[in-house]
């Protein structure tokens, strides 16, 4: 019942951890493309409109014009490749009231840099929660990855209780064996560091199943009913530890199951 408690828009999810100012989160899924950015920025992209949550999102991969497609895409509920002009003007006016506020600077490529930057943008924007997407793509130049990953999360905890913001840290999974490719993740398989998961309050793992296609020349893809695991937690809420929702990627969004449901009226 905290007020400042985050607040997932999809039920299920919102029950399984109680997630409060000075929390640190941790996201990953099992294979790169199952929609753990989107996710993220679903989630935060909605408690900036509807709980007046000050939100910073630093991007490593995604770039500023992505994230508008993005953010017309599920405001709008208009497929991502179809949008006009004019419904990019509809969404900003849409957006004008709300805080939320992309980050990227090219020249970082390490992890200190960037976190200096998020500090200054805390305490100049006045942030409520903070999104690194991801920490491994900051990561991957330091001499020695692992250290500066344990160095990262203790700092990214100490920030999160010192300015009293929640922080979504997305990581990526470390290479999976042969024999364990496309199966569900467990904690330990966060890519390098351990106290990528260790220092984090909470840890949500997601899934989609391969969906392999006959013909080598096509693309293998993933099925659009996503599993939620909450595989760690210090402050567990009262609902169950896994959440089926659907992706629904034309609009950069996750929608809730219901019996019957077509995708197109899934959205919540």
């Amino acid at each position: 019942d905290d007020p400042r408690r985050f607040h997932f828009r999809w039920p299920a999810v919102d029950r399984m951890a109680v997630l409060l100012p000075g929390s640190v989160t941790t996201c990953f899924a099992t294979q790169t493309g199952m929609g753990k950015s989107s996710w993220i920025f679903d989630a935060t992209l909605r408690a900036a409109r509807t709980a007046g949550e000050v939100v910073v999102n630093y991007q490593c991969e995604l770039t500023p014009e992505e994230l508008a497609t993005m953010a017309a895409a599920n405001i709008l509920r208009r497929d991502r490749n179809h949008l006009t002009k004019e419904d990019r003007q509809e969404a900003a006016a849409r957006l004008r009231d709300v805080s939320y506020y992309i980050g990227r600077n090219t020249d970082l490529t390490t992890v200190g840099p960037v976190l200096d930057l998020l500090e200054a943008a805390i305490r100049r924007l006045g942030a409520t929660v903070v999104v690194i997407d991801h920490i491994h793509f900051i990561a991957r130049n330091e001499k020695d990855e692992v250290s500066a990953l344990a160095n990262a999360m203790q700092r990214i905890k100490n920030m999160a209780v010192k300015y009293g913001v929640k922080f979504f840290v997305i990581a990526q999974p470390r290479k999976a064996l042969q024999q364990n490719k496309g199966k569900v993740v467990h904690i330990t398989d966060i890519k390098s560091s351990e106290t990528v998961s260790s220092d984090a309050d909470a840890v949500f793992a997601i899934h989609r199943n391969i969906l392999r296609t006959k013909d080598e020349t096509t693309q293998n893809e993933y099925d659009t009913l996503t599993e939620i695991h909450l595989l760690k937690a210090r402050a567990k809420g009262d609902g169950p530890v896994f959440a089926k929702l659907l992706f629904l990627g034309q609009y950069a969004s996750f929608g809730t199951l219901a019996p019957d449901t077509p995708p197109e009226f899934a959205l919540g």
